[in-house]
């Protein structure tokens, strides 16, 4: 049974810190597991677009992450990821591990 994604401030709903970016594959890996939970599916792509958005603080979601072209047409969620993930130096997949874990 599907249930529903949870609302802002929730404290099941993701979290992301800009200021954070190693956290972002974090904050859209717990989005997937949402996603999942809540039965929205690979097809559902501007669905998934805007529930990762509205967990955002509102600079971030309007100014930043909607503004890319990827937010709206017909790209992927796959597509919206990575032009997010390139947002953020130190947020990619391929500098996690060269850099300390223990610095801030």
């Amino acid at each position: 049974m599907a249930t529903l994604m949870p609302t802002r401030g929730n404290r099941q709903a993701p979290k992301f810190d800009n200021l954070k970016p190693r956290e972002l594959q974090r904050y859209f890996a717990e989005s997937r597991d949402l996603f999942t939970r809540a039965g929205i599916e690979d097809g559902q792509d501007q669905e998934k677009k805007e529930h990762t958005t509205r967990y955002l603080d509102v600079l971030t979601a309007y100014q930043w992450w909607q503004s890319r072209p990827q937010y709206v047409g017909d790209a992927t969620f796959k597509e919206f990821v990575t032009a997010i993930i390139e947002l953020y130096p130190g947020a990619d997949e391929e500098r996690k591990y060269h850099q300390s874990m223990w610095s801030h």
